[in-house]
């Protein structure tokens, strides 16, 4: 993994971790045409990823080495409904690593410090979505002992 080093991320680092998400963005709009994104959505995800790091209950690391940004995790505690007895979790809302630096152990160390984050508030379930038609991802996640829960299906406009 050579010289990699975790932490908390600063308004700072958010262009580079834009960079990151538009690059991984593009991966999901090749593998499922419904992910199209707004004229915007550059400066919309970085507007929200400040409202995220104002936010006590989310968690915004990123991977650096020699200096540059290669990956980052977002993740936030979140709430079942009120009708079940364990009622907080963790979610990790993405986790994404530069192409270049992919099954280097760079995702595995990155999940590690998100983890440790949401267990030290005392959460000690955490959740992902995985896109089916991503099967790399769906991999990571499962080396990871993550297993299926639920399964989202979905119905377009069209086939209604």
């Amino acid at each position: 993994m050579g010289d990699v080093r975790n932490r908390l991320a600063t308004a700072n680092d958010l262009s580079s971790i834009v960079s990151i998400w538009a690059e991984a963005m593009d991966v999901h709009a090749n593998l499922d045409p419904r992910f199209p994104l707004s004229s915007d959505a550059s400066e919309a995800f970085t507007s929200y990823l400040r409202e995220e790091l104002a936010n006590e209950n989310s968690f915004l690391f990123i991977a650096e080495s020699n200096g540059r940004i290669i990956a980052y995790s977002l993740a936030r505690i979140a709430k079942y409904p009120p009708v079940f007895d364990k009622r907080v979790y963790g979610y990790i809302n993405d986790l994404m690593v530069t192409v270049s630096h992919r099954r280097q152990g760079v995702g595995t160390a990155l999940f590690r410090s998100t983890a440790d984050a949401i267990q030290a508030k005392g959460i000690d379930v955490l959740e992902v979505s995985v896109m089916p038609q991503n099967p790399m991802a769906s991999s990571f996640w499962r080396k990871l002992g993550f297993r299926s829960r639920l399964e989202t299906l979905r119905l377009d406009s069209s086939a209604i």
